[in-house]
């Protein structure tokens, strides 16, 4: 029964490469009530609250696919080792293990297990009765995020998941408390629970971690036979020499590799081995001992009962029967034809060796074998026979006990062939011309067997540098085109019987003569010869010897099939002229071909060049205003290949520029539109018959004829045609539209105003002599000549010109009253300048300026003040004010006049700009 003594002060194995690695908690074999199952869990709840802030820096969060399978893979190798169950439950109430991830305290801390556990015992016998441990397994997931998120088997994550789940089962570090791993040992070739890394990540527990564990579970579980706690011990030893001691109880005794003493003490204790029973001899020695030579050294074995290995188990009460040999012999040497083989023999056999006999033996495939004659020695030369062949050798004996023993070495080979060069030579038969045949034949023999000849003909320019002839592999070959002027061989090659690739190289011939290759292949012309439509000449050739640069020789006939060249038409292009109609017409394409010989070939015959009228150039102009009552003359400049005859000029007249009315009576060079041809398009056409007896005509651009208007005494609204206009308001206050073309429009007496579609920027305003012109930038409004128009209206805005008149009032008042800049304000410019045309009085206009400005009812001081502001820029003194309310108290002015009066003076026409508004005029919104 377990007692407290044993919870507390548990016994420890005396190796010092176990006791080093075992921890102080938790004791899973003194779990109470007694079970071999440990619960393990990825759920949250039962989380032990005292981790966080001390080791962890909030709630744990679970575990990921990942860790998750990585968790459940290193738990099933924990349950190899040790022999206990471990399964998932699904709440932490019933789990032992517990797993989480966060954000662990410490740079260098990848992963954390915390323990807690505890006991009750009957406080007069000791004995425990209850005992519950919990192991909380984390993985931080800050600074150790990258490597732990997916902690497959291999990568450093899989390792820390081993290492904290070897401290959930006991395991301490091995450089922690009073027992340590020697400093040498103390890295991850000897145990996981390390700091020390060599070599990369480790995908399972190291010796000394299987052997820590295996002695705390026994590899039989919780509270079996064997473990910390029973009476009987697992222990396993080093890769070096152990003396392994066991107990009162029934031990296991594992001593791995070495020279190990192995004393099982009482009980019936078990010795474990690594290998097959055959592969070990077990002698009974003279002093009760037994020992036990194979894969894992020569152990001693005494008080032991049975002997574990892989394949069986043996009492050591039974017999030891023939002891089968061990050891082996090799084959020292290269495995190549021509060398020495030597057995070299390391056969142990405890019931005694006899005299060696050795048979050498080969096989094609490692599984039938043949004895090779004559080889009975413990040396072989390899000869041809052997070439591909694996080898071996057996060695027999009859034993101490008369036992007849076998023993055979390794394998050896396949043995190398070692080549044997071919003899003989290759000769090329024949001229080396092109297109005749050349043949080889050879003398090749070869001592390790001629395989199937492949022929690899090739060319060069200069019998070094060689290049294989694609398409051409047998023992003849007849030289093209692209052969001429290089020197031949072939190369013939094969793969002898022992798998060498042999090869023998030909004699060179001379330069392969050239024959030459006329060309193949058409000249044609693009098209049907025409007079005046460009030809092409189609080269389509090819020619064997290489093809030169192309000339061009275009010729016609002189006379019954004569031909001579056409001054100038060398090119691979011509155009037919007046000459050529009638004409036989061809090219010749001439070049020097690859090898210099002269080559030319003619495009076919046609049926001569077809004559074809050639339309006049040149151009008839219109010299004048096209206006209503204005002449005009039609200027003819053109010209005829075919040549000109006698012209005639036709005026015509349309509507729309499709269909054209010629004009009565016009038939002269000069012509003067009238009322008729007003508005319509009119056109010259001149017209003749050119000398070929084609009828010919050119006619002019087109123009629109303006029209004449006229207005009257009245306030008119005239509109101009697609012409250029001339349009006179005469008396009244008129507007005028122009629209398309170059007008004339003259406003006469009144304030006339000229109207345009678009807005101001599309327009060039300039002042000149009389008038002004305004030229539209964009549409066909044209350039239009102004003449006594004083407004200009826009589709955004308006200007006035009229500075003498209406406008330079409005200008005057909006200075005085809204200051300088107000002549800028297009609102009030429009608003005044419609109270005026209106017929409003300028007393009245200023009347409603002032009060705009200052309010109705204002007082004599504001006007005065008022009018200091935006004339002088300061306030009136004391003594102005005085004044000027006198003199308004007197009668001598009134508020309207005294702003009349300041409006009127040169300063206020030097404050609004008043000379440069002349040039540019006052911008308004014209009243809607």
């Amino acid at each position: 029964m377990t007692t407290v003594s044993d919870v507390t002060n548990p016994a420890l194995s005396g190796l010092i490469h176990i006791d080093g690695l075992l921890g102080d908690g938790p004791g899973w074999n003194w779990v109470a009530p007694a079970r071999n199952t440990l619960y393990y869990t990825f759920a949250l709840d039962a989380g032990n609250s005292a981790d966080v802030g001390t080791i962890i820096a909030a709630s744990p969060d679970g575990f990921n696919a990942f860790q998750q399978a990585a968790a459940v893979q290193a738990l099933g190798r924990l349950a190899q080792i040790t022999g206990i169950n471990f399964i998932e439950a699904s709440t932490g109430a019933n789990a032992d293990i517990h797993f989480g991830v966060g954000n662990l305290f410490g740079t260098n801390t990848s992963g954390y297990t915390s323990i807690k556990w505890g006991y009750t015992f009957d406080s007069t016998s000791n004995v425990i009765q209850t005992y519950t441990a919990d192991a909380y397994v984390y993985l931080d997931m800050v600074e150790f995020s990258a490597s732990n998120a997916q902690p497959s088997a291999g990568t450093s994550g899989y390792q820390v998941m081993l290492h904290e789940l070897g401290h959930a089962m006991g395991l301490k570090h091995p450089f922690e408390g009073s027992l340590k791993l020697d400093p040498a040992e103390n890295n991850t070739t000897y145990s996981l629970m390390s700091y020390t890394q060599v070599g990369g990540p480790r995908t399972d527990y190291a010796p000394y971690d299987i052997a820590a564990l295996s002695y705390l579970y026994g590899a039989d579980g919780l509270g079996a036979a064997l473990g910390q706690g029973s009476a009987g011990h697992y222990l396993v030893g080093t890769a070096t020499a152990d003396n392994l001691v066991g107990g009162p109880g029934n031990d296991v005794l594992v001593g791995r590799t070495g020279t190990d003493t192995l004393d099982g003490g009482a009980g019936i204790d078990t010795a474990v081995f690594s290998g097959l029973r055959a592969q070990y001899n077990l002698v009974a020695n003279a002093n009760g001992s037994f020992s036990v030579i194979g894969l894992d050294g020569q152990d001693t074995l005494t008080n032991m009962e049975f002997l574990r290995f892989d394949d069986q188990t043996v009492p050591l009460s039974q017999p030891i029967g023939n002891n089968l040999p061990i050891g082996t012999i090799t084959l020292a040497g290269t495995a190549r034809e021509g060398d020495l083989l030597t057995a070299q023999n390391s056969v142990y056999d405890a019931d005694g060796l006899g005299p060696f006999r050795f048979r050498w033996q080969s096989s094609p495939n490692g599984s039938t074998w043949s004895d090779i004659y004559g080889a009975a020695a413990d040396t072989f030369r390899l000869g041809q026979d052997q070439a591909g062949q694996l080898v071996r050798l057996v060695a027999s004996y009859t034993d101490g006990k008369g036992t007849a023993e076998q023993v055979i070495s390794a394998v050896a080979g396949p043995v190398a062939n070692v080549n044997n060069p071919p003899t003989g030579s290759v000769t090329i038969n024949g001229s080396p011309r092109q297109g005749q045949t050349l043949t080889t034949v050879n003398t090749l023999i070869d001592p390790d067997g001629l395989g199937p000849l492949v022929h690899q003909w090739q060319s060069s320019t200069d019998g070094s540098d060689w290049t294989a002839i694609a398409g051409v592999s047998g023992n003849s070959f007849a030289p093209g085109q692209a052969q001429v002027g290089l020197m031949l061989r072939t190369v013939v090659s094969w793969v002898d019987l022992q798998g060498t690739a042999e090869s023998v190289t030909s004699n060179t011939t001379a330069a392969v003569i050239n024959v030459n290759d006329p060309p193949v292949g058409t000249v044609t012309l693009s098209g049907v010869p025409t007079q005046g439509r460009p030809l092409q000449a189609i080269v389509d050739l090819s020619d064997a010897d290489g093809l030169g640069t192309f000339s061009y020789r275009w010729q016609t006939t002189t006379g019954f099939l004569t031909w001579g060249d056409i001054a100038g038409a060398t090119g691979p292009s011509f155009t037919p002229t007046q000459t050529e109609v009638g004409r036989l017409l061809r090219v010749v394409v001439s070049y020097i071909d690859g090898q210099g010989m002269p080559e030319s070939v003619n495009s076919a015959l046609n049926g001569g060049v077809i004559d074809i009228n050639v339309p006049p150039t040149g151009q008839v102009l219109l010299s004048g205003t096209v206006r209503q009552g204005l002449p005009l003359q039609a200027q003819a400049s053109l010209s005829d290949d075919d040549g000109l005859g006698a012209l005639s000029v036709a005026w015509q007249s349309s509507i729309d520029g499709n269909s054209w009315l010629t004009i009565a009576g016009a038939g002269s060079a000069t012509f003067t539109p009238g009322a008729d041809q007003a508005g319509l398009l009119l056109r010259a056409l001149v017209s003749y018959v050119d000398r070929g007896g084609t009828a010919e005509s050119m006619a002019s651009a087109s123009a629109a004829v303006g029209k004449v208007l006229l207005g009257s005494e009245r306030n008119d609204v005239l509109v101009g045609s697609n012409g250029s206009d001339a349009i006179s308001g005469l008396a009244g206050n008129d507007r005028l539209t122009g629209g398309v073309g170059h007008d004339l429009l003259d406003g006469g007496a009144g304030v006339d105003t000229a109207l345009y579609a678009h807005v101001r920027d599309d327009y060039s305003v300039t002042r000149v002599t009389g008038g002004r012109t305004v030229e539209a930038m964009v549409g066909n409004e044209g350039l239009d000549q102004l003449i006594g128009i004083e407004r200009l209206q826009f589709s955004d805005q308006a200007l006035a010109f009229d500075l003498d008149g209406n406008a330079g009032t409005v200008a005057r008042y909006l200075g005085a009253v809204f200051g300088p800049t107000a002549t800028s304000n297009g609102l009030y410019a429009g608003i005044g300048l419609a109270q005026m045309d209106g017929g409003t009085t300028a007393s009245a206009l200023m009347q409603l300026a002032l009060e705009t400005r200052l309010g109705t009812g204002f007082s004599r001081e504001a006007v005065v003040g008022l009018l200091y502001d935006n004339l002088a820029g300061r306030a009136p003194t004391a003594i102005e004010l005085a004044d000027w309310l006198q003199q308004m108290s007197a009668g001598t002015y009134t508020p309207v006049t005294l702003a009349q009066l300041a409006a009127d003076l040169d300063l206020n026409a030097q404050n609004i700009g008043l000379v440069g508004l002349m040039e540019s005029g006052l911008v308004y919104l014209p009243a809607a």
